[in-house]
């Protein structure tokens, strides 16, 4: 009995992340992206789960809006951080900025592909919200 309830579980997160990837293919193929295009396909290229993309967008905007100097409560919202994230993200908030090489440590307690997938999530992040600024640059 126990060994089919895994055989499930282990079938439904294959679906989860087979549902994603095709997300985000298709939203690679959109005539007209969203500026979000450029951080679901490092993510796509990274094997992340919807979750854990989720997760990454949550955690590099909680830091983005920490940096720009808003008071963040990292444990809000209906998905949770695992507790060496909330713990890394808490530590770090005890300074006044935190640094790339300290979201990446973070980003790394639950994306897989160690340095390079953290690095390659937070280049995209950085280019998105370069895209963002330029254009409600140009919109005021």
């Amino acid at each position: 009995m126990g060994e089919n309830l895994d055989n499930v579980a282990a079938l439904e997160r294959r679906i989860e992340y087979l549902s994603a990837q095709v997300e985000r293919l298709v939203e690679l193929q959109s005539s007209f992206p969203s500026p979000m295009t450029i951080f679901r396909k490092a993510a796509m290229l990274a094997a992340l789960t919807f979750e854990q993309e989720a997760l990454a967008r949550k955690l590099l905007g909680a830091v983005h809006a920490f940096n720009n100097g808003e008071k963040v409560d990292i444990n809000q919202g209906l998905l949770p951080f695992p507790k060496e994230t909330v713990d890394l993200f808490n530590e770090c908030a005890d300074k006044e900025e935190i640094d790339s090489e300290e979201v990446k440590g973070m980003l790394k307690t639950f994306v897989p592909g160690g340095d390079g997938a953290a690095q390659s999530l937070l280049e995209a992040w950085e280019i998105v919200q370069s895209k963002l600024q330029r254009s409600d640059g140009e919109l005021h």
